[in-house]
């Protein structure tokens, strides 16, 4: 490995450990709020964090949540219920004479 490339990782470690406590910090706001929450999505969580004074972004909301794995589950769709088959037999007699006249037909 060069030696500029260590040096300049070496240069930058108090750089990157203020980023890393930064980032800790922010993402233990995050954590607490979507814990108080937990049903509440990404824009919720922004809101009442700009409520109780915070500055975070909606992105850095969205990508906390990502890392910490607190998304709230997506609602699941409702199927529409099968219709239910019933025998011929159990028809109308309106609807068998019309079946009927249209096979004669």
């Amino acid at each position: 490995m060069p030696s500029w490339r260590l040096r300049d990782h070496q240069h930058s470690a108090l750089a990157r450990c203020a980023k890393r406590q930064c980032r800790d910090a922010l993402y233990e706001k995050v954590r607490q709020a979507a814990l108080q929450h937990p049903t509440s999505g990404y824009r919720l969580l922004y809101q009442e964090l700009k409520a109780q004074g915070e500055e975070i972004g909606l992105h850095k909301i969205r990508v906390a949540l990502g890392e910490l794995h607190l998304h709230p589950p997506l609602p699941r769709k409702t199927r529409k219920p099968s219709p239910k088959v019933s025998a011929p037999q159990d028809w109308p007699e309106g609807r068998r004479v019309q079946i009927d006249a249209t096979r004669l037909s």
